[in-house]
């Protein structure tokens, strides 16, 4: 009992439809209503008849009690005065006789007939002797045994007497005179002699005939009934219209709203209900709809700036990302393939931005058409993620993965080859150099991880001139950390000073004079470890320091080579090297002037070395600014030429005054032919530009004869002397001029 309780109590709670509560609850509600009134109301009519019958049943037995006290105590006395009166309850039948008041009453009661809707009848238990045949009927019987325990509540039933409904009422007679209790104990007929004020002597019956009342009644419960029916039909017509006005147009608000939450977008029409609160309603919900129809336009539009790459419509870093975590996560190996176009500066600086642009789309579509199966983003300006999870499985045995690591190597070849195809862009014809890198994933790795990896390798792809697809190992990595350890040591290092310059002299072969020294940077720790150029000069270059510190060599170039001229040493240049990244610097002429100020070193002593590589950029920026250097009064020389690819014309147009042989064609001259060859071509090419030649790395005197034989104009190596400090430098330099 208590589960089905429950059941129907959960049944009641759970929310229901607005039209539910409508059109269910009211007509139920009437309908019990309806049977109520059809079960009750004939009920509770004859209750009322009754009630009202035994009301006047006792009006009436107090007045006949009233009427019958009156005549016992005012007139039987006053004619009991006279002998020739008797009092008896055979009065008809005596002439000079009065009836006694029991007799009196029953007579009274008589009187009443079928006219007056009422008849009275008078009865009892103890009639007089004449009468002791009389006796009562079923309900009188039952009636005395209720009277003469509660003499204060009447009995009263429904009886039907010749076809008419009659209440029958019966109340008790009670003595209530004290005539008529002496009267009936001294009467010879009288069946008690004790009685006593109070008692109940019989029954006073009085039959109401409610006919008409009845029918009356049901008359009018029938026009309830009837009322109740039209009143039910009204209100389920009214709920019909409710529902069609108030609970429609909510339910199509209802459905719309839903709807929108799923981001789609359904017309409803609500300004035809009568009622002003919907239509209030239903506009209100239209401008919502409205304004939600521009947030979604505005989120889409957000969404698609905040995950895709305007410019090319691929995803973004952002997008790429989240797949990239997704797909580790999920399924263990993939791969990631950096793609980075190398100096795209340039081509917006020379061909224009709108060039640029439609490069990158162009670029964007080769790669999605070569990697449609695979995930493609744009990872930032000028670099595209590649992700590929084909048959990427946590439990790849050895064979697959080695067949999947092919299979990157040739898309990787294929990519590098598609793209570095030239470009139709307008009226040019774009060429590209591109790095790409290649990155396993494995073992669920974090993605920044996967990410730091990556441009590891393609860090290494775009300082490579041959290798531009690198595949991530741990040796990158240790190799990166090598050159951060390097770096972080090199910042210390200018600190403390442990940068030092140290001085090779440059000899004229023809005369034998010191003509100038080289300075060459010199890396000694404080525990007199000796770090070579050729380890921290690249990490340097890389990580920017490059410039403080040859602006710091350059000061101290310039302060010596004047401290010496000071000393009496015989004037001889001094030959400082700039990096390709120093050179790029647009403060590069102005750091040279206040140097050569700063020390007071007339400028035709200084010297500054550009590599060949160097100098293969922008052919007018590059000769704007050697010409600005020039016209300081220093002289200029090209570093380790024959090493490069310069050009004729390209040399011819800059203004140099050296050309220095790189060590690489000296070392082995006597027995390469070969670089024989180099060297006269060299020598023969500076003399028809009219620039000087010097050779460096001279180790002994069979080179030395050569380069002379050659008319090689200057050379230095560890033959005439190795680097030296400045304070050894001094002292050689003494040692020169003692000779």
């Amino acid at each position: 009992m208590k589960s089905i309780f429950n059941l129907l109590k959960q049944q009641y709670q759970r929310p229901k439809a607005l039209q539910w509560y409508i059109t269910v609850p009211l007509p139920i509600f009437s309908i019990l209503a309806i049977v109520v009134v059809l079960i009750v109301a004939p009920r509770l009519i004859e209750n009322l008849v009754k009630a009202n019958a035994v009301e006047t049943a006792v009006d009436m037995t107090q007045t006949l009690q009233k009427i019958r006290n009156y005549y016992a105590d005012n007139v039987l006395s006053e004619v009991g005065d006279h002998t020739g009166v008797e009092i008896t309850h055979l009065h008809k039948y005596t002439d000079n006789a009065i009836p006694i008041p029991a007799t009196f009453l029953m007579e009274m009661a008589q009187s009443y007939s079928a006219e007056d809707k009422l008849r009275v009848n008078v009865t009892s238990p103890y009639p007089f002797y004449s009468r002791k045949d009389r006796n009562m009927d079923e309900f009188q019987q039952s009636a005395w045994q209720k009277l003469t325990k509660n003499p204060d509540q009447p009995v009263s039933i429904f009886d039907e007497v010749e076809g008419h409904r009659v209440v029958k009422v019966a109340i008790p007679d009670k003595f209530t005179s004290n005539a008529c209790v002496d009267c009936h104990n001294l009467h010879q007929d009288s069946s008690r002699r004790d009685w006593q004020l109070g008692d109940v002597r019989g029954i006073i019956e009085i039959t109401v005939d409610a006919e008409l009342s009845l029918e009356r009644a049901h008359r009018l419960s029938l026009m309830m009934i009837i009322a109740s029916f039209v009143s039910l039909l009204v209100l389920v017509l009214f709920n019909r219209h409710l529902a069609k006005k108030v609970v429609t147009p909510l339910s199509s608000i209802t459905a719309a709203m839903t709807a929108l939450s799923e981001r789609k977008i359904v017309s409803t029409e609500t300004s035809h209900s009568g009622y002003k609160e919907v239509n209030e309603l239903g506009s209100a919900f239209l401008n919502f709809q409205r304004s939600e129809q521009k947030r979604q336009i505005l989120e889409s539009e957000v969404r698609q700036l905040a995950f895709f790459d305007p410019l090319t419509n691929l995803p973004n870093r952002s997008s790429a990302l989240t797949r990239l975590s997704e797909l580790a996560s999920r399924e263990g190996n993939l791969t990631l393939l950096i793609v980075k176009i190398d100096k795209f500066n340039e081509i917006n600086d020379t061909l224009g931005y709108h060039v640029g642009d439609k490069l990158l789309i162009e670029v964007a579509n080769r790669i999605t058409t070569l990697c449609s199966d695979d995930y493609v983003a744009r990872f930032n300006t000028t670099e595209f993620s590649i992700i590929s999870s084909k048959n990427s499985s946590a439990k790849q045995s050895s064979a697959s993965q080695s067949e999947n690591a092919l299979q990157t190597e040739a898309l990787s070849k294929h990519l590098l080859a598609c793209l570095q195809t030239p470009f139709a862009i307008d009226d040019h014809q774009v060429h590209v150099s591109i790095s790409i890198a290649v990155k396993h994933v494995k073992d669920n790795q974090q993605v920044n991880e996967i990410i730091a990896h990556g441009n590891i390798a393609l860090h290494q792809a775009e300082t490579s001139h041959t290798h531009k697809i690198v595949t991530y190992t741990p040796e990158l990595s240790d190799a990166l950390d090598q050159r951060v350890t390097m770096i972080k040591e090199l910042k210390q290092a200018i600190g403390k000073n442990e940068l030092v310059p140290y001085f090779q002299p440059q000899f004229e072969l023809s005369s034998g004079e010191l003509v100038g020294a080289e300075v060459l940077l010199r890396w000694i720790k404080a525990d007199g470890t000796l770090i070579s150029p050729f380890f921290f000069i690249p990490a340097a270059e890389t990580s920017g320091l490059i410039v403080p510190i040859g602006n710091k060599v350059l000061e101290q170039a310039c302060r010596l080579n004047k401290q010496w001229q000071d000393q009496g040493f015989k004037p001889f240049r001094i030959a400082v090297n700039v990096s390709g990244v120093q050179f790029e610097q647009e403060t590069i002429v102005r750091e040279v002037d206040e140097a050569l100020q700063a020390s007071g070193l007339d400028p035709k002593w200084l010297e500054l070395e550009v590599t060949e590589t160097a100098l293969m950029a922008d052919i007018s920026e590059i000769i704007t600014k050697l010409s600005q250097l020039r016209d300081l009064g220093i002289e200029l020389a090209i570093d380790d030429f024959g090493t490069g690819y310069s050009s004729l014309s390209y040399l011819k147009r800059l203004p140099i005054n050296r050309l220095k042989i790189d060590q690489s064609f000296v070392r082995n001259v006597i027995e390469n032919e070969d670089d024989q060859a180099i060297i006269e071509m060299i020598l023969n090419l500076g003399k028809s530009m009219k620039l000087k030649v010097l050779a460096e790395g001279v180790e002994d005197v069979a080179e030395e004869a050569f380069l002379t034989q050659m008319n090689c104009d200057e050379a230095q190596g560890y033959y005439y002397a190795k680097p030296m400090p400045a304070d050894e430098f001094e002292v050689y330099l003494e040692k020169i001029n003692r000779h």
